[in-house]
C-alpha cells in the first residue's frame, strides 16, 4: 500500500505533462490567414534549415530572386 502512496504523485505528474504535449499541436492557424514572407540569405539550406524549425512557418522554399535566367544554377 505505502508503494502506491509514493508512486500517485508521480502518476498524476506524469498524466499532465503528456495533456501539455497533446495539446501544443493542436493549436492550428487557418489557411485564410497565411501569409507569405521573401527573405535573403547566404546559403540556402543553411537559412531554410532554420526557418523550417519556427513555430507556424508552414513551408519553406529556397531560389534565386530576380536575374532573367529561366531556371539559374550554381
Amino acid at each position: 500500500m505505502k508503494k502506491i502512496y509514493i508512486n500517485f504523485p508521480f502518476l498524476i505528474l506524469l498524466s499532465f505533462t503528456a495533456i501539455g504535449c497533446q495539446q501544443k499541436g493542436t493549436q492550428t492557424m487557418p489557411d485564410n490567414k497565411l501569409e507569405i514572407a521573401t527573405l535573403g540569405g547566404g546559403c540556402f539550406w543553411c537559412v531554410e534549415a532554420v526557418y523550417e524549425r519556427v513555430e507556424g512557418v508552414k513551408d519553406v522554399i529556397s531560389g534565386y530572386a530576380g536575374g532573367h535566367t529561366k531556371n539559374p544554377t550554381y
